[in-house]
């Protein structure tokens, strides 16, 4: 944590009072004060160790599946000064399933223990696991602990996709059959679309574009394609925008009254210093399709309104070009026999990336 107060006055005898709240913590705070008048200054620092009467730690998995079990380990710690005699109690709710556990524990003071306690997951969702720990105690030195801990439960099995089409003729009607055989109800999602039309799931292709979770040049750049071919009448017709909320950090996508669409593609920036393109970054070999595919999509992101660096396309062009001087043919080193690419020239538009 870190905290600053405002200032406040030394009182004749050199001491000042400060208030703070302190948050659910156990450790040491370093404290550091400076004072100051209008002829001298100094400062101090020291170290206070924060510590509950009874410190309490719960090791639990970060999640678990479906029909998985497990066994959770409760560390306390008395830090009382005092024996503590502790009325422990443990349940567990939620996506989770457990015997209540009711126990009475003493602790010296000092002393530390573990109690198991075993929890089954049975539903998707959050489990949750709470503690009650009271103890009369003596002279203030009584306890009253109330606590809770949360696992996320998820299937066991990755998401599955059913789908089924049919044509209804006129006064026809139709029933499809049953989908959710081995599914887990609870998680099912289900859509009905009704069209005139051939139906081509864009929807679908646009977000599986936009949320690809790997991030290569290549995969950064096609993972642009959507906001570089579409245009902004489409986007709001099919409601593209709000697809943009869960997309990769690798794009990132906003209306904008000047251009239809904001780029910034996470490609543009594994350029080398001659404006070719590696795999993974700038220091990667450079590979040749690479750099033509990526600035073919830059190219066409710039004519598209996308916000695309001028002096880092024009680098990309001018290393094609480069290309093409030097014999017409470029050579791959990864091939078992080195393999010749043929490039076409075709009319290079300098205009593109000029504003």
């Amino acid at each position: 944590m870190a905290w600053q107060s405002q200032p406040v006055r030394v009182s004749a005898d050199g001491s000042a009072e400060i208030e703070m709240d302190l948050p659910d913590f156990n450790g040491k705070l370093r404290w550091m004060a400076v004072v100051y008048s209008d002829q001298a200054y100094g400062h101090a620092d020291a170290e206070t160790t924060v510590v509950d009467k009874l410190v309490v730690q719960l090791s639990r998995p970060r999640f678990m599946a479906v029909g998985d079990q497990s066994v959770l380990s409760l560390d306390l710690n008395n830090q009382s000064g005092a024996e503590q005699s502790l009325d422990l109690r443990l349940t567990a709710e939620g996506g989770l399933t457990a015997t209540e556990r009711q126990t009475a524990i003493s602790l010296a003071d000092k002393q530390k223990t573990t109690v198991l306690f075993s929890v089954a997951a049975q539903k998707s969702g959050q489990g949750k696991v709470s503690l009650t720990v009271k103890s009369d105690g003596s002279a203030g030195n009584g306890i009253a602990l109330e606590n809770d801990w949360t696992v996320d439960i998820r299937s066991a099995y990755p998401a599955v996709t059913r789908k089924a089409q049919q044509v209804i003729g006129p006064e026809q009607s139709w029933e499809p059959e049953d989908m959710l055989e081995g599914l887990d109800r609870a998680s099912v999602t289900a859509q009905l679309t009704l069209s005139s039309q051939p139906l081509i799931d864009a929807d679908s292709h646009f977000e599986q574009l936009l949320t690809y979770p790997y991030g290569c040049t290549e995969q950064s750049a096609s993972s642009g394609y959507p906001w570089v071919l579409i245009n902004h009448d489409i986007a709001e017709k099919w409601d593209f925008w709000r697809l943009s909320k869960g997309s990769s950090s690798r794009v990132t996508v906003m209306p904008s009254a000047k251009t239809d669409r904001k780029i910034g593609p996470e490609a543009a920036a594994k350029s080398n210093s001659q404006g070719g393109f590696g795999a993974w970054s700038n220091h990667t070999d450079e590979m040749n399709w690479l750099t033509a595919y990526v600035t073919d999509f830059l190219t066409d992101a710039r004519m598209a309104g996308a916000d695309v660096s001028a002096s880092s396309l024009e680098k990309s062009v001018q290393r094609l070009q480069q290309y093409l001087r030097d014999g017409g043919s470029v050579r791959q080193r990864w091939g078992r026999i080195s393999a010749t690419i043929h490039w076409q020239q075709r009319p290079i538009r300098p205009t593109f990336w000029q504003k």
